[in-house]
């Protein structure tokens, strides 16, 4: 079963993610693990208890939604 985020939630780990410290850690990374863990810990800090499979999951979920909404040439 997929877990439902609230949007307070998404908007959280989106401040979260956006946070110099952790686009850095992400940039040029191919095995980024330990980015995500500290993600769930400052999720968890915040309030919001998260695994790191789900933030990949919701990461996964958002790209995908992200490229259906891109137009594609005919």
């Amino acid at each position: 079963m997929v877990a439902v985020w609230s949007d307070v939630e998404v908007f959280k780990l989106v401040e979260i993610w956006g946070e110099e410290e952790i686009q850095a850690l992400l940039e040029g990374c191919t095995r980024n693990k330990q980015v995500y863990e500290k993600i769930a810990r400052e999720m968890v800090e915040a309030g919001y208890d998260r695994t790191v499979s789900s933030e990949k999951s919701w990461r996964a979920t958002a790209d995908a939604k992200k490229s259906s909404r891109i137009e594609k040439p005919p």
